[in-house]
């Protein structure tokens, strides 16, 4: 048996016998812990960012010399995995001159759940019971 331990997952992968290659175990179990919401958003960013490549009539191998991404990333975040690094992601997106779409994901602004947790925390703290002290957003 192999054992392989990477991040929060713990897989056992046995290939003599046929089952899953420890590849395949980090796949689902990092599906597993997105919605299938969350999974069809990737899939539908996956697709944005095939069709920004190709309205720019870019291959795969083109926009790896652009942005330093290999071609097999490119093709996996194309198809929506969610095993690729923010940074990959941001230099796709800088490449397109998409960047600045990125500050519109989990604004504070349109964070209607977070605005009212907050605001409760306040009337507690109004109330003289010990609330937590604000939230640092200077990142």
């Amino acid at each position: 048996m192999i054992f392989f331990i990477k991040k929060t997952s713990f897989m056992i992968s046995d290939r003599c016998n046929g089952l899953e290659t420890g590849a395949e175990m980090v796949r689902k179990a990092r599906e597993g812990f997105l919605s299938e919401e969350a999974n069809a958003m990737l899939r539908t960013l996956g697709e944005h960012i095939r069709l920004a490549r190709k309205r720019r009539r870019w291959t795969r191998p083109e926009l790896a010399s652009r942005t330093g991404v290999s071609v097999p990333t490119l093709a996996r975040l194309e198809s929506g995995s969610a095993n690729i690094g923010m940074h990959q992601l941001m230099a796709v997106l800088t490449a397109f001159g998409l960047v600045a779409d990125v500050a519109a994901l989990a604004n504070p602004a349109t964070d209607a759940e977070g605005a009212r947790l907050e605001a409760l925390a306040r009337g507690r703290a109004a109330a003289g019971v010990a609330a937590q002290p604000p939230i640092d957003t200077d990142f």
